[in-house]
């Protein structure tokens, strides 16, 4: 076929883009890349639009011909570690977001992604680093700064954490996932009404943030750290006693410190409030256990 029948489906994509018709422009992309299978901008347009209707396989196979045909753009690495983080691909995404670096090292959304990845992966150290590189860049960039903090906070470095989450908090105020990041530094911290305070500003403004407290909750209960899990529990409950969950995770955390009265009564009262709570009747069982086999061993 001929250049100007590129150059037509090229102009058929672009309108179907400019209605909205996202399909019909994955289609005009699809057979421009039959026409012309060695243009790279071609594979690299599809490859986008195939993520937007949720062929992410497909996107990232467009996005990989095109940097066969061209590797030295920074734009088409980007879209494949994107791709690839969402596929649960992360050291491929890695290396596609180091790629991003190696042609273009100023890139801030390359330097953001891979601290993401780092978090992903628990690798809090180059967290750290790829969040600084990003506000080297971008002094104000409320993500990088919150990123940044929280790598310091699973890091023990409490004090500069603090002062990390003070700064994006005073920047944006209503940043959630800052407010979060305080409230855990305070607690580690063991200034728990301070970070109530934060917990109670951030409940009120992002009631479906609690979801993402528990997450917290329970990584603390993974990570053996009892004393953030009792914290963390206690002030949700605290401020809101309709939070069920926040109970069993609290009993769990209480367990986990050795206090098995209090994570006893605290059930009991879990119980008392919400009878059908998910888990509370085989985790009182295990309380019971731990309470019986100290009795027997002190008599």
């Amino acid at each position: 076929m001929t250049s100007a029948a590129s150059t037509e489906l090229e102009a058929l994509a672009l309108a179907r883009l400019g209605k909205g018709d996202i399909p019909g422009a994955v289609n005009a992309y699809k057979r421009l890349t039959r026409v012309k299978p060695e243009n790279p901008c071609a594979w690299y347009q599809l490859g986008k639009l195939q993520v937007e209707i949720g062929l992410v396989e497909q996107g990232l196979d467009s996005i990989c011909q095109s940097l066969k045909l061209d590797d030295q753009c920074p734009a088409v690495w980007f879209s494949r570690a994107t791709m690839e983080q969402a596929l649960g691909k992360s050291k491929s995404a890695i290396r596609s977001g180091l790629k991003v670096l190696a042609i273009e090292p100023d890139t801030v959304e390359a330097w953001m992604l891979l601290g993401a990845l780092a978090e992903q992966l628990k690798h809090y150290e180059e967290q750290e680093n790829c969040s600084w590189h990003a506000l080297r860049l971008e002094p104000d960039n409320q993500e990088a700064l919150v990123s940044y903090a929280h790598a310091l906070y699973q890091q023990g470095r409490l004090a500069e954490a603090e002062d990390a989450c003070r700064e994006a908090i005073d920047g944006q105020a209503s940043n959630a996932s800052a407010l979060a990041c305080m409230a855990m530094t305070l607690i580690a911290r063991s200034r728990v009404d301070d970070a109530n305070e934060y917990l109670d500003l951030l409940l009120r403004k992002y009631p479906g943030y609690a979801q993402h407290l528990n997450a917290m909750g329970q990584e603390c209960l993974s990570k053996n750290d009892a004393h953030a899990a009792i914290g963390l529990f206690a002030s949700l409950i605290k401020l809101n006693e309709q939070i069920e969950w926040a109970y069993t995770g609290l009993s769990q955390a209480y367990l986990m410190a050795g206090r098995k009265i209090d994570a006893e009564e605290n059930l009991e009262r879990a119980l008392q409030l919400f009878p059908d709570l998910p888990g509370a009747k085989s985790l009182m069982q295990k309380i019971k256990l731990a309470l019986n086999f100290k009795l027997t061993i002190q008599s």
